[in-house]
């Protein structure tokens, strides 16, 4: 009895082994590593339904074109396969992807079955041995198989291809899958990862406008502190402390003089989650979208988008270049074969990064050219990079503001201050922040009067920047010192 208990269970384990084997699921997109650093994602477009089989129709990247002719910048091509090529079909016993190569996987093949892998190249399969691992923490029947040109498929039964290796190029390892109701392993960042920014982060940009025509070249210096953070689903509003100052070196013909200036103030900026969002997309990935272009008198212009993703110190990247259609003479694409898209010198370019935001952009039209760069910050009291003391934005002309409409006394202060409105008639203060001069917010108060009494009893000897903002949005800054 008892050994007819055993060879029972062994049956069911063998059973329990060789069914449902799930190379593809249309719900899940699966992250794939190539030395170890993230690479590609995989995942189905659509699907369709012939009887018992079903085929999936796999998204499509974008990739650099060596044999391409006819622009000194070079050319991309779209609409190109993944290594799971452009349909994979399953089918009763076996999955068969198709495109530029053709091959067949029998997921259900048992030890030292072989079957043909690829009938145009002559490549045989095998499976070398069969076992169960550990599969993101979850154990799993897993199956290696052995082509006749020595590469290697490993397949997970409910996980798909863990490693595929693509003859005299790479091999690619799964390292993540995004599924509905829960996420595997890596997964590649998103929107609300670029824009996670928390109340006291500092960033500073420089910015930088010139017309090739001689016509003029300027630059500013952008700060911004976020004072309040607001989620509501797929939107994200941020109240910011904005101090911009400007510095023209000449003037374009076309645009008004600006001299040196110095203006603050506080913005609200709304970044709103969807499909198309820049910060959704994946590795290598293009899609076309309206866009309205500087200096183009055409606001429904047509671009192609292609992604680059990196990663670095904990940090990813997302890199677009945005290569613009119908703006005579720069044509993107190719009549005759409109999958290769050709680069025109980068005109346009985006980089975001996590947390961080959007760090660099870049535009070049015409005989204008603009870009802004992020070259420091400040998060989580640490920073990085480059970021202005409030005393080199007081160094320049003041444009807006509220004058000397407050005082702040006593100044210097120990214990306490008093701000307080010279002008009854003003609206009220909203709020006030302090900052020590890294730009860091060390208090904040919320108000809704006309005078207020601060205790600084806490606050360390030394040099601060107190910001008033009154309720209908006007702000002003004063030098406070604390002994």
């Amino acid at each position: 009895m008892k050994t007819k208990l055993l060879i029972t269970l062994s049956i069911l384990s063998l059973s329990l082994f060789s069914q449902n084997w799930s190379l593809i699921n249309s719900n899940y997109t699966y992250n794939y590593a190539v030395d170890e650093v993230y690479e590609l994602s995989i995942y189905a477009e659509s699907i369709s339904l012939n009887g018992s089989d079903t085929t999936f129709f796999i998204n499509k990247i974008v990739v650099n074109c060596d044999t391409c002719s006819g622009e000194e910048y070079g050319a991309l091509l779209r609409n190109q396969p993944t290594f799971f090529q452009k349909e994979v079909t399953k089918k009763v016993n076996k999955y068969i992807f198709s495109d530029s190569l053709s091959f067949s996987i029998l997921s259900h093949a048992e030890s030292n079955d072989t079957w043909i892998f690829d009938t145009l190249n002559n490549i045989n399969a095998e499976v070398v041995s069969k076992t169960y691992e550990s599969v993101f923490g979850i154990s799993d029947s897993i199956k290696y198989i052995r082509l006749s040109n020595n590469d290697s498929i490993i397949i997970s039964k409910n996980y798909g291809i863990i490693r595929f290796d693509v003859p005299d190029t790479s091999s690619y390892l799964l390292i993540g899958i995004e599924k509905p109701t829960e996420n595997l392993g890596y997964i590649v960042p998103k929107f609300h990862d670029f824009f996670n920014f928390n109340i006291g982060d500092v960033y500073q940009y420089r910015n930088q406008q010139c017309c090739s025509n001689g016509g003029g070249n300027w630059e500013y210096r952008i700060k911004y502190t976020i004072l309040s953070k607001e989620v509501n689903g797929d939107t994200i509003k941020y109240i910011r402390q904005k101090d911009f100052a400007g510095y023209s070196v000449f003037h374009c013909s076309w645009f008004s003089p600006i001299d040196s200036f110095y203006n603050y103030t506080t913005d609200t900026v709304i970044f709103i989650d969807s499909v198309l969002h820049f910060t959704n997309n994946l590795n290598y990935e293009l899609y076309s979208e309206l866009f309205p272009v500087p200096y183009v008198s055409s606001d429904d212009t047509i671009y192609y988008e292609s992604t680059e993703v990196s990663i670095e110190n904990g940090i990813t990247t997302k890199q677009f270049r945005i290569n613009p259609t119908g703006i005579e003479p720069y044509y993107f694409y190719l009549p005759e074969n409109p999958d290769i898209l050709l680069i025109d010198e980068n005109r346009i370019k985006k980089i975001y990064k996590t947390g961080l935001g959007l760090t660099y952009q870049h535009f070049g039209w015409f005989e204008a050219d603009s870009f802004e760069e992020l070259i420091g910050y400040v998060k989580n009291g640490d920073t990085t990079g480059i970021v202005y003391g409030d005393d080199v934005y007081l160094q320049t002309k003041e444009i807006k503001g509220l004058g000397n409409e407050f005082i702040i006394y006593p100044n210097p202060a120990k214990e306490y201050i008093t701000v307080k409105f010279n002008n009854t008639e003003r609206k009220q203060i909203s709020d006030i922040f302090i900052y020590n001069v890294s730009g860091k917010i060390v208090k904040r108060i919320s108000v809704n009067k006309n005078a207020v009494k601060i205790n600084t009893n806490t606050l360390k000897s030394g040099v601060y920047f107190v910001n008033i903002i009154t309720k209908d949005g006007i702000s002003q800054r004063r030098k406070l010192i604390i002994l």
